[in-house]
């Protein structure tokens, strides 16, 4: 029936644990092993929800659910088959890394989901850019990069490293916080036909911009 289906929008609610497909439809959390799929979200009486956002640490299906315009953070324990509330979060995505599940709140905070509770650790994270080039009819070469970005929380730190010609990841800056301020980075590489930018961090940061210069002739762009 089209209600047993994934309800329109909330295709982020879509986790499978333990071969069990978990979703939000428009009669509730769905359980679908196979053949007819079962509600067992029946513990929320008449209560139905608009959106959901969902994740999994194996053991437990953690979803954010949309109620007019209230989201709140509900947790389904399989081992106790019980559902309990967390808190008023609303999830915007979920990642599952080396054994705990992430969570990133609408507020930017990443939380690890542990045990029963919501961790403040400082997780580490990085971006990667796709390699770059400045190979062409005319002899270009990479002259500097600015990175500028931002550090939000006590001990949140940033490093930033290259890999030049393929021949390998070297840093070549790092910084941790002191105090909510802007900082640019150059990035200066040797004479390279390719280069990839990594920035690695620990904390919540921002990343306001990756610029480039390069030369080409004598003249910079």
């Amino acid at each position: 029936a089209q209600s047993q289906g994934v309800r329109l929008g909330a295709y982020k609610s879509l986790v499978n644990v333990s071969d069990n497909l978990i979703y939000l439809s428009l009669s509730g959390i769905m359980d679908y092993t196979g053949g007819t799929p079962d509600v067992f979200s029946q513990n929320f009486g008449t209560r139905r929800f608009s959106n959901g956002v969902a994740g999994t640490d194996g053991s437990k299906y953690y979803v954010s659910l949309k109620d007019g315009e209230k989201w709140e953070l509900f947790v389904y324990d399989f081992a106790k088959g019980v559902w309990l509330k967390e808190d008023d979060t609303q999830a915007i995505d979920f990642s599952y890394d080396n054994g705990v599940l992430y969570m990133l709140s609408l507020d930017g905070k990443i939380y690890a989901m542990k045990s029963d509770d919501v961790s403040d650790e400082l997780v580490d994270w990085y971006a990667e850019f796709g390699e770059m080039t400045e190979n062409a009819d005319e002899k270009k070469i990479h002259k500097k990069f600015n990175l500028q970005f931002e550090l939000l929380e006590p001990k949140a730190s940033v490093s930033v490293y290259i890999n030049e010609n393929r021949q390998g990841w070297k840093e070549v800056y790092r910084t941790a916080f002191n105090g909510r301020k802007m900082g640019s980075i150059p990035i200066v590489p040797t004479r390279c036909d390719f280069i990839n930018i990594r920035i690695k961090g620990k904390g919540q940061a921002k990343i306001y911009s990756l610029s480039k210069s390069v030369m080409i002739g004598s003249d910079e762009n």
